[in-house]
């Protein structure tokens, strides 16, 4: 075996090599093994050229294609970094992650004169391995995980209150615990009655401002005569889903233990009447059984101490019987 640093002393050491690296976590950690030298950038300003584009670049490496596009979101474009001479797989990667950590946050402002169709300047470039769309639903996934972790204890849950209020109500009301960043107002689906279940959520800017919220506002009756409203902290759909199902699975257990120790079996019944009472005639027919061969045993008993009592008074009356003889004479 060999470490990494020295040379092997035979052919055969380098199949068996031990690499020491420094821990990295996942996030930040160099994606060269997978040879990623596509890299996908954003937040360009609207009408920027490929000129500009592959300018901005080639500073970090040699550029074989590139390409720019435009939708309803922004401008945003691909560049794929590679070895002219085709030596290295590693060159393209390499550049790609130089690029990476040198223009991504980058003010592209700065060198190009273009300007978004608001007249405003663009914000600053967003630069990032270009990846498969699976792989990107993944991340976006994470993304959408992290924002919403980091919005727990600043989104409030909302609901209770009058079926016509509007959104300007709910927020004039909150609005007075603190700066409120979004409310979403849902108008809920339709109970029994046909009456709509209106729900809001409320989020803050800052967490304190929305435990002050909650803590005010929970129970808070908004007209006379109505229930209070209820306010709880927002709890993310996959977690929730994820704390139902571990709920789920553990009733199912608790109730497959109790069916192991023969407890509730009768409880189950109670759904069922006819099979109830069906159980319960049966239970009556067992104990009647019971009863008479419980009775019958006892008076076979009886009958047989009587017997042996009879035996007994014959066998006394031949002794007496002989006493009362005289023997013969010889």
């Amino acid at each position: 075996m060999t470490i990494e640093g020295r040379a092997p002393e035979s052919p055969d050491d380098e199949k068996d090599v031990l690499i020491v690296a420094k821990f990295q976590p996942k996030e930040g950690r160099k994606q060269y093994s997978r040879l990623i030298n596509n890299v996908y950038v954003k937040n360009l300003p609207q009408g920027f050229t490929e000129g500009e584009l592959r300018k901005l670049f080639e500073a970090y490496g040699s550029i074989k294609s590139l390409a720019l596009r435009s939708n309803a979101i922004g401008t945003f474009g691909f560049v794929c970094f590679e070895d002219p001479r085709g030596a290295s797989k590693n060159y393209g990667p390499e550049c790609a992650q130089k690029a990476i950590d040198g223009l991504n946050g980058f003010d592209v402002s700065s060198v190009s004169a273009s300007e978004s169709s608001d007249g405003s300047a663009m914000s600053k470039l967003v630069v990032r391995h270009a990846l498969k769309s699976s792989e990107r639903m993944v991340e976006k996934l994470r993304e959408a995980m992290s924002y919403k972790a980091s919005k727990r204890r600043c989104n409030l849950y909302v609901k209770g209150f009058p079926v016509d209020w509007t959104k300007e109500q709910l927020l004039e009301l909150f609005s007075q615990y603190g700066t409120i960043e979004n409310v979403r107002f849902e108008a809920g689906n339709t109970n029994a009655a046909g009456q709509p279940n209106p729900f809001a959520f409320v989020c803050y800017k800052d967490p304190l401002e929305a435990a002050k919220a909650k803590t005010s506002l929970h129970g808070h009756q908004v007209r006379q005569g109505t229930r209070g409203i209820l306010v709880n902290y927002y709890e993310i759909k996959e977690e929730r889903i994820i704390q139902n199902e571990e709920a789920k699975d553990k009733a199912d257990w608790e109730r497959y233990l109790a069916q192991q120790k023969g407890q509730g079996n009768f409880r189950a019944l109670s759904s069922q009447p006819k099979l109830q009472a069906m159980v319960g005639e049966l239970i009556s027919l067992i104990r009647s059984t019971e009863l008479d061969n419980a009775t019958a045993n006892t008076e076979k008993a009886q009958q047989s101490r009587g017997n042996q009592g009879k035996g007994g008074k014959r066998q006394q009356k031949t002794p007496g019987g002989a006493q009362g003889q005289r023997m013969p004479q010889p």
